[in-house]
């Protein structure tokens, strides 16, 4: 049974609106109806502190989610691989080798063309690990570094006559998924603005940053790319790549943001804390 709701008076307009402020972003007001503002500011700081950290919770536990279920959809297209790919081939290898044996004495010509069929099917069955292997972790990261396979990225697509400078600072002991995701950034970024920008020269920037008491930060690393192209277009959809770029930086809980650039071009830039 609903009880029937009663009013006793009426509200009072609201007469002083203070803004809840956490490191000068705007997140919401405090209304009141009267009050000093000078009394309010203190209160609306908190506030503010206190409505920041409720919405970086809530924003890490979204990240975590998104990780967890990446994660699991990993595993299951990794798994689906190695029992589709090469588990089939491993089956045949088997097969084949049973038919060599059974013709070795009876028929040799025949076992020497399936030791063939063998070598063939273990060549392709090595250039599949190489595939899976490749899509768990690329492997420039662990060849040349992160600051080596970025360079390596951008001596690739400048080829075609557009200037790539790359400058690193420490970017030494990071965590495999910080080192990971900058890669792809940078190399989807520099992707997209040689393939669509036209660009003359292209900058990469990367390295750790400190915290910041006053600005709040912690430590982290930061990633910037910028191009002298023509930029992104009012009108333009986010792709697969600039959709890509943006998940996997939130997955650790960093900012990615794409602007234009002072005189034309675009600026990547992604932060992640460490």
């Amino acid at each position: 049974m609903d009880l029937p709701r009663r009013r006793r008076g009426t509200p009072a307009p609201l007469g002083v609106s203070v803004p809840l402020r956490f490191q000068d972003e705007v997140l919401g007001v405090l209304g009141l109806s009267g009050g000093d503002v000078r009394v309010l500011a203190p209160l609306a700081s908190h506030a503010g502190a206190a409505l920041a950290a409720a919405h970086r919770a809530a924003a890490l536990q979204r990240s975590r989610t998104l990780l967890v279920t990446a994660r699991e959809e990993e595993r299951r297209r990794f798994s689906r691989d190695l029992h589709d790919g090469l588990g089939a081939f491993l089956a045949g290898i088997g097969f084949t080798v049973d038919a060599a044996g059974n013709a070795l004495k009876a028929d040799p010509e025949r076992a020497r063309g399936l030791l063939t069929q063998i070598r063939t099917h273990v060549a392709e069955a090595g250039a599949g690990v190489r595939r899976l292997v490749r899509g768990l972790r690329p492997p420039e990261l662990a060849q040349l570094g992160l600051a080596g396979a970025v360079e390596h990225t951008a001596a690739t697509l400048g080829a075609g006559g557009v200037e790539i400078e790359v400058t690193a600072g420490d970017v030494s002991g990071l965590p495999a998924a910080v080192e990971v995701t900058a890669y792809l950034v940078a190399r989807e970024a520099l992707t997209n603005a040689v393939r669509h920008g036209g660009p003359r020269r292209c900058a990469v920037r990367l390295g750790r940053t400190a915290a910041g008491a006053k600005t709040g930060t912690t430590d982290g690393f930061e990633l910037s790319v910028r191009d002298d192209g023509s930029g992104l277009a009012p009108e333009a959809v986010p792709g697969v790549g600039l959709t890509s770029m943006r998940e996997r930086v939130e997955e650790l809980d960093g900012k990615l943001t794409i602007d234009a650039a002072p005189g034309g071009g675009t600026v990547v830039a992604a932060w992640i804390p460490l």
